[in-house]
């Protein structure tokens, strides 16, 4: 009888445990977070995101054996439903946010020469000589984030913010901002 009440409380004890790990799961995709867990049973990584599937759940890497390669697939998967969560035994193992902000439609952007180095850069090359653009629409697709630019659809990671110089010129009048105070001036 002994031993029937202890595997009873074992088991709903470990349910909270579970629950709570869910838990803490969702509040970190809801504040931005990337959560590694390892599911205890096969000792297998996967990473959720923050970013929702199309079925409101947020998705996931597939199961890896390394956190590195887990961290690679992020995003890529249709993500498990809380009740599907809380029936799995996983742990924490690693929580990060990514650095940087998704590019938004307008933005200008410069695209890297490291796309150069895919199959595709000479089905699109001449549509960006200067090698920059504007974005024209974002796809937040299941293998990643993508950006219509001057027509074709870039991978973000050949993106990186256009930052134009800008000439300024003997008696042209400019903002200055001092200590949150802003101030006009004029060149001489």
């Amino acid at each position: 009888m002994g031993k029937k009440i202890k595997k009873m409380f074992m088991y709903h004890y470990e349910n909270n445990i579970m629950k709570k790990t869910t838990q803490q799961i969702l509040a970190n995709c809801e504040k931005g977070i990337f959560t590694v867990v390892r599911n205890k049973k096969d000792n297998q990584f996967r990473v959720r995101t923050p970013i929702k599937d199309s079925y409101g759940n947020f998705r996931d890497s597939c199961w890896c054996n390394i956190i590195e390669e887990a961290k690679r697939f992020a995003g890529v998967y249709y993500g498990y439903s809380l009740e599907e969560l809380d029936k799995m035994d996983l742990e924490i193992v690693e929580e990060y946010r990514i650095i940087g902000e998704p590019f938004k439609v307008g933005d200008k952007v410069r695209i890297l020469d490291s796309i150069k180095e895919t199959d595709y850069w000479k089905d699109f090359k001449d549509a960006v000589p200067e090698m920059k653009g504007e974005i024209e629409v974002a796809y937040n697709l299941k293998d990643g984030l993508y950006y219509r630019v001057n027509g074709w659809v870039i991978d973000h990671q050949y993106l990186a913010p256009l930052v134009e110089e800008q000439c300024i010129n003997k008696g042209d009048e400019i903002e200055v901002c001092i200590k949150g105070k802003k101030f006009k001036a004029k060149i001489i």
